[in-house]
């Protein structure tokens, strides 16, 4: 082996010594992007699960007061209906006391006709004759 066949080994030994080195600068750089891009993804993870715990905290408490106002206009429906409920027993009161006022009121011009047809048929009538 000659000097120039060693120097030939030699280039090809620092080049092929300097194609590793390039590929594990490459290789660094990469790590670093893949670790600066598993930090953004575990953020970027961290506020997506408190995201999602403010939205169940928000559906928590719009549940909840859904459950308040359904409960409310229950509440408030059942005292309507009570209150209608009322007024219709007392408008059936008051209309069967219209009733009978007027029934007992029929009886008296009933009564007070056939008196006033009693007296014109007692007695004589005055003017045509009857």
């Amino acid at each position: 082996m000659g000097t120039s066949e060693g120097r030939n080994g030699n280039r090809e030994a620092l080049a092929g010594i300097r194609l590793v080195l390039e590929e594990i600068r490459d290789l660094k750089v990469e790590i670093r992007d893949l670790k600066v891009e598993a930090a953004e993804d575990r953020k970027q993870a961290a506020e997506d699960r408190k995201q999602a715990a403010e939205d169940r905290k928000q559906a928590a408490e719009d549940r909840r007061e859904f459950r308040e106002l359904f409960e409310r206009h229950a509440a408030d429906s059942a005292r309507r209906e009570k209150g209608l409920s009322r007024a219709l027993v007392v408008i059936g009161q008051v209309g069967r006391r219209i009733v009978t006022t007027l029934d007992e009121h029929t009886v008296l011009l009933k009564d007070i006709a056939r008196s006033v047809r009693a007296g014109r048929n007692g007695r004589e009538g005055r003017g045509n004759g009857r």
